[in-house]
C-alpha cells in the first residue's frame, strides 16, 4: 500500500534532544497534572505510535481530545493534509481566549 511506502520514507533516528529527561520523565501521574488543552491526534496505521496506545496515554491527559487520522500512518499531517488540517482548526477554535 501506498501508506506504507509513505510510512517507511518519513521513518528518522531519535536523537538524545529528542529523547525524555531521566530526570523528569513523562509518567500517567505528570499527564493527569495538565492544564493545557490537547489534541492527541494519531493515524490509523501508525506503527511508530499505534492508536491504541496514543488513546491509552490520551486517556490520563484531563480533557484530551483524541481523535484517529483514517488510512494515515506516522505521518497523518503529510498523507492526509485536509482531515488533519479540520482537526486543528477545529480544536483552535474550541479554544480561542
Amino acid at each position: 500500500a501506498e501508506w506504507l511506502r509513505i510510512e517507511e520514507s518519513s521513518r528518522h533516528q531519535i536523537g538524545p534532544e529528542q529523547a525524555q529527561s531521566p530526570r523528569s520523565p513523562m509518567t500517567y501521574g505528570r499527564l493527569a497534572t495538565m492544564e493545557t488543552p490537547v489534541l492527541m491526534l494519531t493515524g490509523g496505521a501508525d506503527l511508530l505510535s499505534p492508536p491504541a496506545m496514543m488513546k491509552l496515554v490520551a486517556e490520563h491527559i484531563p480533557g484530551c481530545r483524541f481523535e484517529i487520522v483514517p488510512e494515515a500512518g506516522h505521518a497523518a499531517f503529510w498523507e492526509q493534509p485536509e482531515v488533519w488540517n479540520r482537526l486543528v482548526l477545529d480544536f483552535i477554535g474550541e479554544h480561542k481566549a
